[in-house]
């Protein structure tokens, strides 16, 4: 018999002997074994019947725990449509809807209360002054506030808080105010929040603004004390009636879009990292930088005055690309010493780069301007440093130069193929020359 016939007998006479001997089926009646989604992550209801009509807050959630939504949320509270009172609490919207009955009736539609490790995820905020208003550490994930009538999100002082996924639309009334200005989200004063992949778009007032961490310091560049730390990565400014991204101090974006907004792209007016960032279209500056900030990596078109806009001190914009702005490229303005601008490339604006008047000690270094339409260098002020750059002029006969003040410049190169003839700091231009 061979090993294959050995094989199948033996399989056959063990199936015989398991039927003749027949199952034997557990004691007790047969029952699902599965856990219930309750079991698993116990979590309390909320509907509409929970509500107390007459209290400041329709609904207070103040024992920890898990609850979510069976029903949309509407109601008239003067502080809060749902109010977290306390710690260690998951809010689940399930796709719901939180709105005050009367737009902009309610301070709040979700208000989220010097509590702890509080989540709130998956729904909607709506007509109310305030859709989410945070004031203590939370996590947000994917909610969507609309209408309200001041903020979409309004991120409270707090030691943190994580905000993804989320997206602001149509808030505001168009107030600016530097400490409350309406608009999609809010991180106000010493909040150091971390928004991810968030979009404000068609809000009447700021896309997104960041304001100042003040703390107790002996700095003496900033006697104010104050510290910044909200850090923006992923983020999305459409068609806001101010500016897309504001930031009082020390914030920083990364990956960040602005794009069709009333002002300027991004206004950074101290101490922040722009690094990666794209603003296109917008009313006036792609980018506007103040004292101690640095722009790389970055890309400004089709804005309706300058590609960025230098506004004070010891600026940095490195490695980035201005095309198709109305104005200027790189605008240094008359507020500006020792500012850097390197290796940047600059074209087909109204003039490449300008260092205007008044502007002192700035290095201009490494740079690449082509097809600009009125200049391809605008150069004033005193004292700076002009070495490695490069200018393709295509304009009327010159070569698109305007430069007037004692400076340290490289020598020009003008129309010449012959380069290894001349200085590492040289200034090569190629034009047409009368």
């Amino acid at each position: 018999m061979s090993p294959l016939q050995l094989a199948v007998l033996a399989l056959t006479w063990c199936a015989s002997s398991v039927f003749a001997q027949g199952l034997t089926p557990p004691p007790g009646p047969v029952g699902a074994t599965m856990k219930t989604l309750d079991q698993v992550e116990p979590s309390t209801p909320l509907s509409m019947a929970d509500g107390d009509p007459m209290a400041s807050s329709f609904i207070t959630i103040d024992e920890p725990g898990a609850y979510h939504l069976t029903e949309n949320i509407v109601a008239d509270a003067t502080f809060a449509v749902i109010r977290i009172h306390t710690e260690g609490v998951l809010l689940d919207l399930g796709g719901f809807t939180v709105a005050s009955a009367t737009a902009g009736f309610s301070n709040s539609a979700i208000f989220v209360d010097g509590s702890s490790e509080v989540v709130v995820r998956d729904g909607f905020v709506r007509h109310s002054q305030v859709g989410l208003n945070v004031n203590g550490p939370a996590l947000i994930e994917r909610v969507v506030a609309s209408n309200n009538t001041r903020q979409g999100f309004w991120l409270q002082p707090s030691d943190s808080t994580r905000v993804s996924s989320c997206i602001a639309e149509r808030n505001g009334q168009g107030q600016s105010g530097l400490f409350a200005p309406d608009g999609g989200f809010l991180i106000g004063r010493g909040t150091p929040a971390l928004l991810s992949d968030c979009v404000a778009t068609e809000n009447n007032g700021f896309g997104f603004f960041t304001g100042a961490n003040v703390v107790q310091t002996g700095d003496p560049l900033f006697p104010s004390g104050q510290r910044g730390s909200a850090q923006l990565k992923n983020c999305i400014a459409n068609a806001n009636s101010l500016s897309g991204f504001f930031a009082r101090f020390g914030a920083t974006f990364v990956r960040c879009v602005a794009e069709d907004n009333g002002i300027n792209g991004f206004e950074a007016l101290q101490v922040s990292v722009l690094d990666s960032c794209e603003s296109h279209n917008n009313t006036f500056d792609g980018f506007q930088i103040g004292p101690l900030s640095t722009l790389t990596n970055s890309n400004a078109d089709f804005n309706g005055r300058d590609g960025v806009r230098v506004t004070n001190d010891h600026v940095v914009v490195e490695d980035s690309r201005f095309s198709r702005n109305e104005a200027v490229g790189i605008r240094v303005t008359n507020n500006s010493v020792g500012s850097v601008i390197r290796d940047n490339a600059s074209m087909a604006n109204g003039v490449g780069i300008s260092l205007e008047n008044g502007t002192d000690r700035c290095r201009m270094e490494g740079n690449s301007t082509s097809s600009n339409t009125s200049a391809e260098w605008s150069i004033r002020g005193a004292n700076h440093i002009v070495v490695k750059n490069s200018a393709n002029w295509t304009g009327p006969s010159g070569d698109g130069l305007i430069i007037s003040g004692p400076h340290s410049i490289g020598p020009f190169v003008v129309n010449n193929t012959g380069l290894e003839t001349f200085s590492a700091w040289a200034n090569f231009v190629t034009a047409s020359i009368d």
